[in-house]
């Protein structure tokens, strides 16, 4: 009886098991869900691996099941890759948000958290020019809500409303408090536009598109953003209501912030709010923020509030550098902004927003 080849039976066994091994390989990546891919591709993004990042994207276009949406969350994905990547790089970073334009800027919400200010910039004046600027929304949304004495899960319409905050809080604190909050109001104005966006009644129009609006339009006649001239840009971004506030610190245990919500249409004020405290600032501005929602009777689900009890800081010093970080980027000054987040986050690491921030900005700061 012939003795079996041992050599030939090991190489079968290895073939065999790169071939299982490929095979499981291709399988897992391709059930990978989009938003995976690009969670990955964010990630590596993150730390500086680009190559690494634009590679895993790519692959999604091997697909033959992409919807409208995931293309253009691909090509948002390698827009904010490549634009990290270098001067030379920038004019490909434009061309995929000219892509995203071109199956329809509309499909998802855009420009991103994640875009770096730069890049919503490009995305602004290319939209303006398209006449695609702003997306026509609903006037009423479907919401759903337990019925506490039912228990069962039951819907019902409510209106939409476009809210905007559109300048920094004023600062009017008392002695050394004026110099060392001096960035604060940017924060809050932030903040509260951050929060507004947890409530499902509401749509936020975002600080930097009224100032391309501003800027594009000339409103600010004497060369300064008012109240006079956000309202005319809210008025052509369709806003409904748009929030000016200010806070004056007297102490660190006595702080007082007031904010006023204008009805854009006919530029009137229909409430003033406010609410006292001490160095806690931003915890005052999410109360400020329920006061708001209750104030106007805007629909706000039990979901909702507890997303809004979420994130923030409780540190007045994490909540300055945060402040200071976006002042560095509405300068695109990204290496100091960068810094400012990370020290915000390095002193309190449930700061969700200055960990997002920083990772904005890790890749543009070196």
């Amino acid at each position: 009886m012939k003795k079996p080849n041992l050599s030939a039976i090991l190489t079968a066994l290895f073939l065999l098991t790169a071939l299982s091994a490929m095979m499981v390989s291709s399988v897992s990546s391709e059930e990978k869900s989009v938003s995976d891919v690009i969670n990955d591709a964010w990630e590596q993004h993150i730390w500086g691996n680009f190559d690494e990042g634009i590679a895993l994207v790519e692959d999604l276009f091997e697909r033959t099941n992409l919807a409208p949406e995931d293309s253009i969350a691909a090509f948002e994905m390698l827009g904010i890759i490549y634009n990290c990547k270098g001067d030379e790089f920038k004019k490909t970073a434009i061309g995929y948000l000219q892509k995203i334009s071109k199956v329809g800027p509309c499909y998802i919400e855009l420009p991103g958290s994640k875009w770096p200010i730069e890049l919503r910039k490009e995305w602004y004046k290319l939209t303006y020019a398209a006449n695609t600027f702003t997306c026509e929304q609903e006037e009423e949304i479907t919401v759903q809500f337990i019925n506490t004495k039912s228990g069962k899960t039951e819907s019902k319409k409510v209106k939409l409303r476009t809210i905007a905050v559109p300048l920094p809080f004023e600062n009017t604190s008392i002695g050394d408090y004026q110099k060392s909050l001096g960035g604060l109001g940017t924060g809050l104005s932030q903040n509260f536009l951050v929060d507004f966006n947890k409530i499902s009644s509401l749509k936020i129009v975002e600080r930097d598109k009224i100032d391309f609006i501003i800027k594009e339009l000339d409103l600010a006649k004497s060369g300064v953003v008012d109240q006079a001239s956000a309202i005319e840009a809210g008025k052509i971004l369709s806003a409904h209501l748009m929030v000016f506030g200010g806070f004056t610190q007297i102490d660190k245990d006595n702080t007082m912030m007031v904010v006023r919500i204008v009805d854009v249409e006919t530029s009137e004020v229909i409430a003033v709010i406010n609410h006292q405290g001490g160095s806690n600032y931003f915890e005052m501005e999410k109360e400020l923020v329920s006061k708001i929602c209750d104030e106007l009777d805007l629909y706000i689900s039990e979901e909702d509030r507890k997303e809004l009890k979420l994130g923030g800081t409780s540190s007045p010093e994490a909540a300055r550098y945060y402040s200071a970080g976006l002042e560095s980027e509405i300068g695109e000054k990204y290496g100091e902004a960068f810094q400012n987040f990370k020290k915000a986050y390095d002193l309190d690491n449930d700061f969700t927003e200055a960990r997002q921030k920083m990772e904005v900005y890790r890749p543009l700061s070196t």
